[in-house]
């Protein structure tokens, strides 16, 4: 996987650009809310119009870790996990500790234990703690990812980076690479249990 040529975006501090893999050349956009998404030098007309991407859920090839920010993660799939490795043992210990997904580590509903066993007659007690998961998993997702802008926010500036101007990926990684990740968590945990 090459990703050279793709750029954190200033405004929403997502990646953009082309990444290049043996599966093919994808241009990835920013987020979708961001203002300048559609803006972007490098992309080709053809592109500002999308459709998904083949062997991908959605088109996203990478992404920063939801925590710490400062490792790139492989994306696409509905079974992407959202933490470095590091950051996902601490999720995952503390989410045991918890004795429920508080932090999900992944989009889908069954990486975070949530699920109804097909069963003949499920009691309806148990379809209703089942969507009350559901509503709960949906909100610790919007939470992630306030979370994870406030993350990427905080090691844009510490870093020094120029506040109205695009970095490479490759220079955003090397100005958070000493970033304590033991820290990144607990302030994400903390921001869990307000």
């Amino acid at each position: 996987m090459n990703y050279e040529d793709a750029k954190i975006c200033s405004s929403c501090l997502d990646i953009y650009g082309f990444v290049y893999s043996k599966m093919g050349v994808f241009y990835q956009k920013c987020d979708s809310k961001c203002l300048n998404r559609d803006l972007k030098k490098g992309m080709l007309l053809s592109e500002k119009k999308q459709k998904r991407w083949d062997g991908f859920d959605f088109n996203e090839f990478v992404t920063l870790c939801y925590c710490c920010g400062a490792e790139l993660l492989k994306s696409g799939s509905r079974w992407s996990v959202w933490f470095c490795e590091a950051c996902k043992k601490r999720v995952l210990e503390f989410n045991q500790e918890m004795g429920t997904s508080v932090i999900p580590i992944g989009r889908h509903s069954l990486m975070n234990g949530i699920g109804l066993k097909l069963e003949p007659s499920v009691p309806k007690i148990k379809i209703e703690e089942t969507i009350d998961h559901y509503r709960r998993f949906g909100a610790s997702i919007n939470h992630l990812d306030q979370w994870r802008k406030i993350a990427k926010s905080c090691n844009w500036r510490s870093a020094g980076l120029d506040s109205g101007q695009d970095v490479g990926v490759i220079r955003y990684l090397s100005s958070v690479k000493g970033l304590d990740k033991e820290e990144a968590f607990i302030g994400m945990r903390n921001f869990f249990l307000k």
